[in-house]
């Protein structure tokens, strides 16, 4: 899946649920984490699959 096939209204309801999780972590005193962040985006913004983002969560 590339950013272009993605639609545009997936895309934004993905974009805020991204930052919906990470200010939610942030809240319960999470420290940021750059690698884990940048997967979120990139599934929001298409690039990788959700199967792809679950794979990458559960080998943390």
């Amino acid at each position: 899946m590339t950013g272009s096939s993605l639609e545009s209204a997936e895309r934004e309801r993905r974009l805020r649920a991204v930052s919906a999780v990470i200010h939610s972590g942030r809240l319960e005193g999470a420290k940021d984490d750059r690698e884990w962040q940048s997967m979120l985006y990139r599934f929001a913004n298409g690039e990788i699959t959700r199967d792809q983002l679950r794979e990458f969560a559960h080998r943390r």
